[in-house]
């Protein structure tokens, strides 16, 4: 049988034969160079806006702060030169921000009677042993605020240094009412009896203080 012979036209066309080519020499990065640009993450360019911005301080969410407490009171000669009386008091009570805790409240009156009385209070909610939170406020009574018995009855305060915890940003003020039973037992002068306590006011938190919310 005759094989078939291919077209003139066929034999023309051009074959296909695959061949290699040169590249080009190029200068690969050092290692360090390539390391130094992908870690690097400062922008090039900065916004006005961003440069205005304080962030030298945490920003604070303010919140309301009111809470009750009650306990019975002792007052007694001072004991520091320009004093010349003194009260501590001890009791429980609860707070807008937890619900059971205890205070400590103590003040001096002056013997000069045209200063203040200072004092100083320390409020440990009862999850105080897990969370170490505390609050330390400072006292000055406000001029003329006193009972019939001329004890100061209204003190403006403001957050101590030493609170700890959910109130270490130390931002806070506001009011504190004492309001005096005097026991019929003691000596005279309401050297002794319960003491009502009523604060209220604002502070600062900065919302990831509290060790609790992580448990």
């Amino acid at each position: 049988m005759e094989r078939p012979r291919p077209s003139l036209d066929r034999r023309r066309l051009p074959r296909f034969s695959p061949r290699c080519e040169g590249l080009e020499a190029r200068l690969a990065l050092a290692v360090n160079a390539v390391g130094n640009a992908a870690l690097s993450f400062t922008p090039t360019t900065t916004s006005d806006a961003a440069s205005e911005v304080d962030v030298s301080v945490y920003p604070l969410r303010y919140q309301k702060f009111s809470a009750r407490f009650q306990g019975g009171y002792l007052t007694s000669p001072a004991r520091l030169d320009g004093f010349s009386t003194m009260l501590y008091m001890n009791g429980g009570g609860m707070s807008s921000m937890f619900l059971h805790g205890n205070i400590q409240v103590g003040y001096y009156v002056p013997t000069d009677t045209t200063k203040s009385v200072v004092g100083r209070v320390l409020i440990l909610p009862k999850s105080a042993i897990q969370s170490g939170s505390q609050m330390v406020l400072d006292l000055h009574s406000i001029p003329g605020k006193v009972d019939k018995a001329g004890r100061p009855t209204e003190f403006t305060w403001t957050l101590n240094k030493d609170s700890a915890a959910q109130y270490s940003s130390s931002d806070g003020s506001g009011t504190l009412q004492l309001i005096y039973t005097p026991s019929t037992r003691g000596r005279r002068g309401g050297g002794s009896g319960n003491l009502g306590v009523i604060i209220s006011g604002q502070v600062g938190l900065t919302g990831v203080d509290d060790p609790l919310r992580g448990k």
